[in-house]
């Protein structure tokens, strides 16, 4: 990938850290300083992450004068899984600058420092990104999925709201266990029957692939973040976790789920409450979560806790056949 090359006026070139504050202004110019200062955080540890972990990963900015003007990212991870010319594509561009073919200049410059043909690119866009969902249309992108996102401010979250909900269910015979603090010699692969049973019911935008033993706790997962649900005979019924992405990213909520058996009691919004105690005492002022447009349920738990609901996540997938095909989000 010749990085270095120009489009009128604005120069593309890698990414680096000090961009980010630019690049969180590019995917959301209407938020405010303390909002994109935690975006960027973000994006940058989610970056990192990407960097270490997948060799396809690149992200590009595109600089006029001093300001950026556009950017754009290829993953090969896809649905948690790695798989031979499928991509997910990023691209936001400075509305003054649209309609400059930037965008495309971008993505073209992604697919050409990725091994092999390019078989389907994935895009996803928040549904008040009109513009940009209609041109994924006119370039043939198809909507395929709804998801949602949520944040919570950490610092105006007060456990104690939930004292008597967590009272209850342990009178009820239930606790609420840390993770590192079962010794049970069986408890991974308790947990590991747990995941399982509990990702069959995950709305997501492919199937889940179940869970190996070697990966029940992935690299992203924080031990201390990992709160389990006990039932009155020891079972173990439900769960809830934190994650981090790269060791210095910030913390979000990973998987909270509850066995069939055991629904519709509170155990979930139990469960995030105490993980959120734990989020909160490692430092988090706010944090992030979300789930399928379908997953209602777990919604609620969230918008009981105090999580403020984003506009919805849509994704859209070009079947490109290795094809060359110019993507652009906004452009």
């Amino acid at each position: 990938m010749n990085a270095n090359t120009h489009t009128p006026a604005a120069a593309v070139r890698p990414a680096r850290p000090e961009d980010y504050p630019g690049i969180a202004r590019l995917g959301d110019p209407h938020a405010g300083p303390e909002q994109l200062s935690q975006r960027a955080a973000r994006l940058l540890g989610y970056d990192q992450h990407s960097a270490a972990t997948d060799p396809q990963f690149h992200r590009l900015v595109a600089e006029a004068g001093n300001a950026l003007v556009a950017t754009a990212a290829i993953r090969a991870d896809w649905a948690g899984v790695v798989q031979a010319g499928r991509f997910w594509v990023d691209a936001f561009v400075d509305p003054a600058w649209r309609g400059r073919g930037l965008g495309a200049t971008l993505v073209d410059h992604l697919e050409r420092a990725v091994p092999g043909p390019v078989r389907e690119l994935g895009a996803c866009l928040r549904e008040d990104h009109v513009p940009a969902a209609e041109h994924l249309a006119e370039q043939g992108f198809e909507e395929r999925f709804r998801s949602w996102g949520a944040h919570l401010d950490l610092r105006a979250f007060e456990p104690s709201a939930y004292a008597g909900l967590l009272a209850r269910l342990e009178a009820a015979g239930y606790r609420f266990v840390p993770y590192p603090e079962l010794h049970a010699p069986d408890k991974e692969a308790r947990l590991l029957a747990l995941k399982r049973h509990v990702d069959r019911d995950i709305v997501a935008f492919e199937p889940i692939v179940p869970a190996a033993s070697e990966d029940v706790l992935d690299e992203g997962y924080l031990p201390d973040g990992l709160v389990v649900a006990l039932a009155p005979d020891g079972e173990m019924v439900g769960l809830a976790s934190l994650r981090r992405e790269g060791p210095e990213g910030p913390i979000g909520c990973g998987l909270t789920g509850v066995h069939r058996d055991h629904r519709g009691r509170g155990l979930a919004t139990a469960l995030k409450v105490r993980s959120l105690e734990v989020a909160k005492a490692l430092g988090a002022t706010t944090i992030g979560t979300g789930g399928g447009g379908a997953n209602l349920a777990m919604r609620r738990v969230n918008e009981r806790l105090g999580f403020v609901v984003e506009p919805l996540w849509l994704t859209f997938i070009s079947e490109r056949g290795g094809r060359a095909h110019e993507v652009t989000h906004g452009a």
